[in-house]
């Protein structure tokens, strides 16, 4: 089985960020299960005015997840993760056997745990953003 995680590292900021805090911690785990880590540092063009397709490269960031499957074909699962995630060093391979193929899934990082306000009171402790504007 194929296996890509895919993060975008759009500027410098990110990029160092990323590099210092959250890189080791992603290789190791894509180490151990054989998955492959790709880095883009550019969107994914998809103007769509000859194809017929949606036009998302004037959407919002977040769409360009949606044509990640698209660019990386050759693979049997394409997983999107933001530059800021840390995996637990004990978590198992994701249920590849379980998960449909050819589905589209998102997490609402909104609802944690179905309590916000504990989300947030921990956001502020650690001075992290409340919200993706800030």
């Amino acid at each position: 089985m194929k296996v890509a995680f895919v993060i975008f590292l759009i500027g410098e900021r990110y990029k160092n960020t990323f590099n210092e805090k959250f890189k080791n911690n992603i290789l190791n785990y894509c180490s151990k299960h054989s998955y492959e880590l790709i880095i883009l540092n550019e969107v994914i063009e998809n103007d769509g005015e000859n194809s017929g397709e949606t036009v998302l490269n004037k959407k919002k960031f977040y769409w360009q997840r949606l044509l990640i499957s698209n660019k990386f074909k050759e693979y049997d699962f394409v997983i999107s993760l933001d530059s800021d995630i840390l995996v637990n060093p004990n978590a198992p391979p994701l249920p590849l056997d379980i998960i449909p193929q050819g589905k589209v899934a998102a997490i609402n990082e909104r609802k944690y745990l179905e309590n916000y306000e504990w989300r947030e009171k921990i956001q502020l402790k650690n001075n992290w953003e409340r919200t993706g504007i800030d």
